[in-house]
């Protein structure tokens, strides 16, 4: 969260500005090659020299003569399965390291944004994943607590060698031009965040022990949004905002009018705040009543 100096509305304000400006789409939604926003596996239909890819749901209901070749088709199915193991193991590993939520998202902009120039699978996506997370560690970790590379090559189980992650981080540099400077999900948080604590402090959360506990509970949810493949269409500026909506309406009843408030400043369109807090609430991001009440 940014600093208690930093809670200044106007400075905050054009902050905002910029870093929506700043915000790029995820290059990722090409590298699936999404075919449906439900991500569902697809069948191949081959008709003398036609191809026909249909659901599966729509295969199930209809009846195919025999002159029909069906064969699996789930190209866009695999990359998206591909690309959630991949987070994953980004993040097991961000545990494993004891680093911050930030280097995590930052790994993974990295690497959506070499995605963008390189469109790599199987080992190879493997070995761009580590070495963007350790492009991440060296720009967002102190220096002292970020590993040495064979060390780090331990931590992910010699999957890779050292010079299969210098060669990879070297690519990855040159593709994307050295441009590291991405705006995510977690720079929005701390900018949203710190504008209703800078306008609504006592009338929210009283105290400071408060705020940065929320404020954890907000980042670690961040990270979730990361992983859940179906709030990619979402840029982080609707998905923080989201997930500030959904921690605010558990605090007051008057949530909107604050959400309302920043979309006003941002020129953010409210709608898609809402579509995103409705794949939130019904999503894994977001606990339901029983699992908060399981967790007391």
């Amino acid at each position: 969260m940014l600093d208690k100096l930093c809670r200044d509305p106007s400075h905050l304000e054009r902050l905002l500005k910029i870093r929506l400006a700043e915000e790029k789409e995820l290059k990722l939604l090409d590298w699936l090659k999404l075919v449906s926003p439900l991500f569902l596996p697809c069948f191949m239909i081959r008709f003398k020299n036609y191809q026909i890819f249909l659901p599966l749901h729509f295969i199930i209901k209809i009846k195919l003569s025999f002159y029909f070749y069906i064969s699996p088709y789930s190209g866009p199915y695999q990359d998206v399965e591909e690309w959630k193991e991949i987070l994953r193991s980004l993040l097991k590993l961000n545990q494993k390291c004891l680093f911050q939520s930030e280097t995590f998202v930052l790994a993974v902009h990295i690497l959506d944004d070499f995605l963008g120039f390189v469109k790599v699978h199987g080992k190879y996506l493997n070995c761009a994943a580590y070495a963007s997370y350790y492009i991440a560690c060296k720009l967002l970790e102190e220096d002292e607590f970020v590993p040495e590379l064979s060390t780090f090559v331990e931590l992910i189980g010699h999957k890779f060698t050292t010079n299969d992650i210098t060669r990879m981080e070297k690519i990855i540099l040159e593709k994307t031009e050295w441009n590291m400077n991405h705006v995510t999900i977690c720079n929005f948080l701390d900018i949203y965040y710190s504008l209703v604590c800078g306008k609504y402090f006592k009338t929210l959360f009283g105290s400071d022990s408060l705020a940065y506990s929320i404020y954890r509970n907000l980042a670690a949810q961040g990270v979730q949004c990361i992983t859940y493949v179906s709030l990619i269409n979402f840029k982080g500026s609707i998905k923080a905002l989201a997930l500030l909506s959904c921690t605010l309406e558990k605090i007051t009843s008057r949530w909107f009018s604050y959400i309302e408030e920043i979309c006003q400043m941002g020129k953010i369109q409210i709608q898609d705040v809402l579509e995103c807090r409705d794949v939130i609430k019904n999503s894994s991001v977001w606990p339901t009543k029983e699992a908060e009440t399981a967790t007391k």
